[in-house]
């Protein structure tokens, strides 16, 4: 495999809540030109421990290589919450990560602006006049 693999994390079922590749063959990776992104869905929150086979390969052939950067037993962070990755993973030969710390989903602002109702109103006014300023141009 080379390219990015985006896998997106949104609950603990594979294929419905969380990406998975399902292999029939042989798994090879190239360390300079596969790349793994993991991208938490907003409203989803990973419990530390959990497992996630990101790919589950079939049979007994091993994985050969590597993500990018992530040689197996290798942590990285999504977010501010720590993942590791292994290449034996799941029934022996599948990728699997495993979340260490919890991460959270970014933070889109909404939470400041639902916390502060003061800036909730200014941001309001202040589109409201954006949007009347808008209205005059087109009509002129």
């Amino acid at each position: 495999m080379a390219g990015i693999y985006e896998f997106e994390l949104k609950g603990a079922t594979a294929c419905t809540e969380h990406d998975q590749i399902k292999v029939t063959g042989t798994v090879t990776l190239n360390s300079t030109t596969s790349e793994l992104r993991t991208v938490i869905v907003p409203g989803y929150t990973a419990t530390a421990g959990q497992k996630y086979v990101i790919v589950s390969n079939d049979g007994t052939d091993a994985v050969t290589g590597t993500f990018k950067g992530l040689a197996e037993g290798a942590t990285f962070t999504v977010g501010n919450g720590q993942f590791r990755i292994s290449y034996v993973g799941g029934d022996g030969n599948d990728i699997e990560l495993t979340v260490l710390t919890v991460p959270t989903a970014p933070d889109t602002g909404f939470t400041l602006l639902s916390a502060n109702p003061a800036l909730t109103a200014i941001v309001a006014v202040l589109g409201a006049g954006v949007l009347l300023l808008m209205a005059r141009r087109v009509r002129a």
